[in-house]
């Protein structure tokens, strides 16, 4: 019964790094789509005022400062 126990714990185990794994992937493509995004939309705003500043690791729109239009 404890070996038992013991073999569902290890996949237990297994499928939660597996879905921390999963995870981290996706918030990296998120994070790069968003990325593409707020380029684009530079580009869209372009001949207007905006400030760009410099990302933090893992940034998303929240912590994104623009500049105010003219």
């Amino acid at each position: 019964m404890q070996r038992l126990c013991f073999t569902q714990s290890a996949r237990d185990g297994q499928r939660m790094q597996e879905f921390t794994d999963e995870v981290a992937t996706l918030r990296r493509h998120l994070d790069s789509v968003d990325n593409q995004l707020y380029a684009h939309d530079l580009h869209l705003r372009r001949g207007r005022d905006v400030r760009v500043v410099l990302l933090p690791l893992r940034g998303g729109l929240s912590n994104r400062q623009r500049g105010s239009g003219p």
